[in-house]
């Protein structure tokens, strides 16, 4: 899996991170929450921060934790699923009406 790497200020991309290890993608089913974990190599990992957008084929993660691990030479990045770009449409009204059966089938 290519994980993209961009900037948190200006949403350019910084780097394809292509060694990561132990990728773990989890998904809570009833909030559509999402997170994102990996090792990272230590040495690559100096433009990996906070708030930084890690971006999948399947969506957008912002980081939320960068840990080192003690006595190996790698990190773990921790990320959650990015909604600050999800906008709902709010309706002002709405009609709900009864009908039977035939009727909607014939609405279809």
């Amino acid at each position: 899996m290519i994980i993209q790497l961009f900037d948190k200020n200006t949403k350019t991309r910084i780097a394809n991170l292509s060694q990561c290890n132990n990728v773990c993608l989890e998904s809570t089913l009833q909030s559509g929450d999402g997170t994102l974990s990996f090792y990272y190599p230590l040495e690559q990992a100096g433009r990996i921060e906070n708030e930084c957008y890690l971006q999948t084929q399947e969506a957008e993660y912002v980081v939320k934790e960068v840990l080192p691990t003690s006595g190996s030479a790698w990190v773990q990045i921790k990320a959650d699923l990015n909604t600050e770009s999800l906008v709902g449409k709010p309706w002002q009204d709405f009609e709900t009406i009864e009908i039977g059966r035939a009727s909607c089938r014939e609405r279809v």
